[in-house]
């Protein structure tokens, strides 16, 4: 999200040096809540096709996260951080992204000048650990009960998509209460989030990851790392 994402067309020149840079792909946010704002009816695409086909454009895949629920399908009513009430409307606003940016979607049939890159991957949510992005704790239940829906929904719209996990920061206590709440066949591939003032501790958090896959029958899934960051303040950064 941010300006690059907000107004590409402001920003045109940065997508050219994120490929230049040896970037293959972009994570950009799909925020729920601005695209159905007053109901279940027609979804409004514009937030999200400038910056795909900014990134299509330049031979750059795009990863999108997408959450936020909006107001009408809220399970805490006034609440940003809500998870929806029901996971069915949010498995049909990702039908419904599927079907405009998938292998068929309408945007490259409305865009015949730019070579078609179909988004393939799909990360469900974001962080539902921390009361910020999932209001409603212990999450595991209810995150999963959402994440079955949404793969479900993928998969029937597009056979080949992935469902990646939400992004779970120092995740392996986290991962663990969704494999407990019956998750292990909801998702494609985990995602970690290894903040951390000390970088030498990334491999670790990863470590621990594998860990819990393992031992819950998952060793050959994929874990992908959807966020990163560390302190550049050297010899200042507390543990």
């Amino acid at each position: 999200d941010g300006a690059l994402v907000e107004s590409p067309a402001d920003h045109a020149g940065e997508w050219p040096m994120i490929r230049g840079s040896g970037a293959t792909s972009v994570r950009i946010a799909f925020y729920w809540a601005e695209a159905q704002p007053f109901g279940p009816g027609p979804v409004d695409f514009s937030a999200y096709d400038a910056p795909v086909l900014a990134a299509a454009q330049q031979g750059l895949d795009v990863l999108p996260v997408v959450f936020w629920t909006p107001e009408w399908a809220r399970l805490e009513p006034g609440s940003a951080a809500s998870p929806p009430r029901d996971p069915a409307d949010y498995a049909r606003f990702i039908t419904a992204l599927v079907g405009r940016y998938g292998p068929n979607g309408t945007l490259w049939a409305e865009h015949p000048e730019v070579s078609a890159r179909p988004i393939r991957a799909w990360q469900i949510w974001n962080e539902p650990n921390l009361t910020g992005y999932w209001s409603r704790q212990p999450f595991a239940k209810g995150y999963v009960r959402l994440l079955k829906a949404a793969r479900t929904a993928l998969r029937t719209a597009d056979p080949g998509a992935k469902a990646i996990l939400a992004g779970l920061p120092n995740g392996w206590a986290p991962l663990r209460r969704i494999y407990r709440a019956g998750g292990r066949r909801a998702f494609d591939a985990a995602a970690i989030h290894p903040y951390t003032a000390r970088p030498s501790r990334v491999p670790r958090f990863l470590a621990e990851a594998r860990k819990v896959m393992r031992r819950a029958g998952d060793r050959r899934k994929p874990i992908w790392v959807t966020e990163l960051s560390w302190p550049a303040a050297k010899g200042r950064a507390r543990d």
